[in-house]
């Protein structure tokens, strides 16, 4: 995950998502939501965010909780991750 405050931005607008670092865009992609159930290191996932045109990884995982919202990009045991955001 990533500190409060870092300068690490996800962006979702209608059906277009953006990353920022530090205010430079790192990614930029439509998408869709699909149903899928899967743990993963613990944590049991129901939906995924499916990149459509980033030519990136073609899908992530994500769970959003309060204000809190997590996108996993695979199990730590193959060097996944989990980064953790917070709405502002």
């Amino acid at each position: 995950g990533f500190p409060p405050e870092n300068g690490h931005i996800v962006k979702f607008e209608d059906d277009s998502y953006q990353i920022y670092d530090k205010g430079k865009l790192l990614l930029s992609t439509t998408f869709k939501i699909e149903s899928e159930q899967r743990e993963i290191d613990g944590t049991v996932y129901s939906e995924k965010i499916v990149y459509l045109d980033s030519g990136y990884k073609t899908s992530v995982f994500f769970k959003i909780s309060g204000n809190t919202l997590k996108i996993c990009y695979g199990s730590i045991a193959v060097d996944g991750g989990t980064s953790t955001y917070r709405k502002k």
